[in-house]
C-alpha cells in the first residue's frame, strides 16, 4: 500500500503572555521609564493574555506498507513538514516576530518490519525453533531549531532575549559539536540598542537524531493460553543523540554542545499472556 497525504493546521487568536509595562529600548532607569510608573512605582511587569499570535503547521506524509508476505512485512513512513508560529519581541512586544516552533522537525524518517520465522517443525527442533518473530523500529529526524540569544541584554528594557548582530555565516562547513556555531560571526550591538541585523529567532539548527530499537519474540502455545517470552534492546547500537548547542552569545559555551537528549542501550526481558 503506497499513500500520500497533507496534515496542517492553522491557529488563529493564538493566546501568549505580553508584559504593558515593559519599558521602551533605551538608556536611563528601567523602572522610571515603565509605562505605568507614575501610577504604579512598585510594580514591575503586568502580564496579561493577548490573542494576537498565530500558528501554523503544513506537513506531506508519505507511507509504504507491505503487509506480511511470507512472515515478512514492513512499513515507512516520511514526514517533511514545518511547524511555525508569531509571538511578540523580547524588548518589544508590539512586533510580531514569525520563526520556526522549538519542535519544528523538517524531516523525518521512519522504518518498522516483522519478520515471523516460517519454520514450523516437531520434535526438538520444533520445540526450539518454531513461533519465534524478530521485530525492527529505525528512525532518524533532522535536527530541531534553536535560538540565539545575548547571554546579558543589552536594550535595558529588563526583559532576556534580544539578540546579537549577524556578521556573516554562522554554520561552520564542518560543525563539530565543540564548536556548532562559529562565535566571531556575531557581535554584540551597542547597548540600549536592537540590533540592526540580528539572526533569525531560532534560526538555526541543531543535530539529527536518529536510533534503532530491536525485540525477537517468542510465543509458545498452551491450549487458549500462550506464553509470550520477549527479549528487547532499545537504541540498538548505543548511538548517542545530542541536544542543541547552547545558544546565549556571551558565555564560554556559547556554540559548543554539551548535553545528550538519548538514552544508553537498554535490554530487558519480559513475559506476556495472551489468551
Amino acid at each position: 500500500m503506497v499513500g500520500i497525504g497533507y496534515v496542517g493546521s492553522h491557529g488563529d487568536f493564538v493566546a501568549g503572555r505580553i508584559n504593558l509595562n515593559l519599558p521602551p529600548v533605551g538608556a536611563g532607569s528601567i523602572s522610571a521609564r515603565r509605562p505605568y510608573a507614575a501610577q504604579l512605582p512598585e510594580v514591575s511587569n503586568i502580564r496579561v493574555f493577548s490573542t494576537a499570535f498565530k500558528s501554523q503547521y503544513d506537513s506531506m506524509q508519505l507511507v509504504f506498507q507491505r503487509r506480511p508476505v511470507g512472515g515478512l512485512g514492513f512499513s515507512f513512513n516520511y514526514t517533511l513538514a514545518h511547524n511555525q508560529r508569531t509571538d511578540g519581541a523580547p524588548w518589544e512586544e508590539s512586533v510580531i516576530e514569525n520563526f520556526a516552533a522549538a519542535n519544528d522537525v523538517g524531516h523525518r524518517v521512519a522504518l518498522s518490519v516483522t519478520y515471523e520465522m516460517p519454520y514450523r517443525g516437531t520434535g526438538a527442533a520444533g520445540t526450539l525453533l518454531s513461533d519465534w518473530q524478530v521485530n525492527g523500529i529505525a528512525y532518524w529526524q533532522s535536527g530541531r531549531p534553536f535560538n540565539v540569544q545575548n547571554a546579558s541584554p543589552r536594550t535595558n528594557t529588563g526583559a532576556r532575549g534580544d539578540r546579537p548582530n549577524l556578521l556573516g555565516t554562522a554554520e561552520p562547513s564542518n560543525p563539530t559539536y565543540e564548536q556548532w556555531l562559529d562565535p566571531d560571526a556575531f557581535e554584540p550591538q551597542p547597548i540600549n540598542t536592537v540590533a540592526i541585523n540580528m539572526p533569525e529567532r531560532n534560526g538555526f539548527r541543531g543535530p539529527a537524531r536518529s536510533q534503532v530499537d530491536l525485540s525477537i519474540f517468542r510465543t509458545i502455545p498452551a491450549g487458549d493460553i500462550d506464553l509470550q517470552l520477549r527479549y528487547e534492546v532499545y537504541n540498538l547500537f548505543n548511538r548517542v543523540n545530542f541536544d542543541n548547542p547552547r545558544g546565549a552569545f556571551g558565555l564560554p559555551t556559547f556554540g559548543r554542545i554539551t548535553r545528550t537528549v538519548s538514552s544508553p542501550r537498554q535490554m530487558q526481558f519480559a513475559a506476556k499472556l495472551l489468551f
